[in-house]
């Protein structure tokens, strides 16, 4: 127990410093950006001055991050007064949402059409539907976006949004390309050849580096997903973190914003990172090498 303790103590140190470090560096590049620096002090609550001196602006960062972290206390909208709290969390379930199903129907697709390539190699049917979602994958979520909204009037099946995530901007095509890559690996293995060899079931024993390896894929594709979900949130008019990150930080009126939001991506990728290496630990018999 004692030892969970430290382990947990050491894990949310580094994580409340990897946020710090994160959120310190943008908020750097806010002060040092023309004519953003007084909105920046104005939306983070500092105190007015005539002039400001490098230990100050440290110390604005400091109250303003100690009292997220201690009080949960984000601020307040800079333009209409709103607290942030009351609606911050709201956005970032809809983008989290988003997200995991796209990766999960990314996920299964992908496994649907490696599935259909090495059961039926030479059926005409399977290679038009392969070739067919090959070249969806390769349109961008705007194009993808505007067939579902404009051509097809369907924008309000929420079903869709997912798919443009899922599919588009070359997304499934990674993911397709990614698991065959691991899974020619795996069964071309010593370790796979040594199992058959010994009468081992084929699902038996590619079940657990195969679970590995997506674990692995799953993870690095994450943040490339949370980038495109800012996107197709706009195109499709949800109002998750991408939509109040152009709304509010990019036009330039509410900087605080945007560094929350920043602590919040570093905290879904944090637990996502967390989630994958314990998964690779329960998955993997092999005992942990100890230097």
């Amino acid at each position: 127990m004692k030892r969970f303790f430290q382990h947990f103590l050491y894990f949310v140190s580094l994580l409340v410093v990897q946020l710090a470090v994160i959120t310190g560096v943008e908020y750097l590049l806010f002060l040092v950006a023309p004519g953003v620096r007084e909105k920046l002090l104005i939306s983070m609550g500092a105190p007015e001055k005539a002039a400001y001196t490098w230990w100050d602006y440290l110390l604005v960062f400091k109250r303003w991050f100690w009292r997220i972290i201690t009080q949960g206390d984000l601020g307040r909208l800079m333009s209409t007064g709103d607290p942030i709290n009351s609606f911050v969390f709201d956005t970032i379930l809809v983008t989290l949402k988003l997200v995991v199903f796209a990766l999960v129907i990314c996920l299964l697709l992908s496994i649907l059409l490696i599935f259909l390539k090495r059961s039926f190699p030479h059926s005409r049917l399977v290679q038009t539907v392969v070739f067919g979602m090959q070249i969806l994958s390769s349109v961008h979520y705007i194009v993808l976006g505007y067939l579902v909204i404009v051509e097809m009037k369907m924008s309000q099946y929420l079903i869709f949004t997912y798919l443009i995530l899922a599919i588009g901007n070359g997304m499934l095509n990674d993911m397709v390309e990614l698991i065959e890559s691991e899974l020619d690996g795996i069964l071309n293995s010593p370790y796979y050849r040594a199992a058959l060899a010994r009468g081992g079931k084929l699902w038996k024993n590619i079940l657990p580096p195969l679970g590995i390896a997506l674990a692995r894929i799953l993870n690095s594709k994450l943040p490339m997903l949370l980038g495109g979900s800012f996107i197709v949130e706009y195109i499709m008019n949800l109002h998750g973190i991408g939509v109040f990150t152009i709304q509010y930080g990019v036009r330039g009126t509410e900087y605080n914003l945007l560094l929350i939001y920043s602590i919040f991506v570093t905290l879904i990728i944090v637990f996502s990172n967390l989630v994958a290496n314990s998964l690779q630990k329960y998955l993997d018999p092999r005992p942990e090498k100890v230097f």
